[in-house]
């Protein structure tokens, strides 16, 4: 599904037409975009300088990864 959600987001598709064609509510579909969003940087040398730009990408291994973590955690405390 992380797979699906990542593909129709890249054809330009709304949260809620995403929830619509899964049968899912859109915030679900936002909660999910939002656990497996990764902070990218990218350095560029200029004139002996580096610049750096970051920017964001969806990564469904990185959402998978981060519902796991939380999995883990989640639960009654001993």
């Amino acid at each position: 599904e992380r797979v699906m959600i990542a593909t129709l987001k890249s054809q330009g598709l709304s949260n809620r037409a995403i929830g619509r064609q899964l049968g899912v509510n859109h915030q679900t579909i936002n909660n999910g975009l939002n656990r497996g969003t990764v902070r990218q940087l990218r350095r560029q040398k200029f004139n002996g300088k580096i610049y750096e730009y970051s920017y964001y990408i969806y990564s469904y291994e990185a959402g998978q990864a981060t519902y796991l973590e939380h999995h883990r955690h989640s639960g009654r405390r001993r």
